[in-house]
């Protein structure tokens, strides 16, 4: 599809603008392996390795006539989006969103038993 686009519709680049950024987006398996967990593409190879390999080929014979400007607007929000220094700790910090939860269930109901059975065996 690359192809045929490539020589029929040059200025009309919308699979090869496509392709474009997902090789710029899926540079490694670990690139791959977040793109598979949140949807963007479906891994029919089974190896992340080889769908990195894939996308890092695919773009080394395209020749952007007319590279989409919404493309490239995308592609620099996405670094400034990843650059800032607050959404790096965001996403250190959901990372422990689950064990706070948990410590948050557990806690309370922890100090509820050790006050009903301090309760229960302190004589008054």
């Amino acid at each position: 599809m690359v192809a045929l686009e490539q020589c029929h519709y040059p200025y009309e680049s919308y699979i090869t603008d496509y392709v474009v950024v997902l090789g710029l987006i899926g540079k490694t398996s670990r690139d791959v392996d977040i793109l598979s967990r949140f949807r963007v593409l479906i891994n029919f190879l089974g190896n992340n390795d080889r769908v990195a390999a894939m996308f890092n080929d695919l773009g080394t014979t395209i020749t952007a006539a007319g590279f989409n400007s919404s493309y490239i607007l995308l592609c620099r929000e996405l670094d400034v989006f990843c650059r800032n220094p607050r959404h790096k700790l965001m996403a250190a910090l959901r990372r422990w969103q689950g064990v706070a939860s948990v410590g948050g269930i557990v806690i309370p109901i922890l100090t509820f038993f050790v006050s009903f059975f301090v309760c229960i065996y302190t004589e008054v």
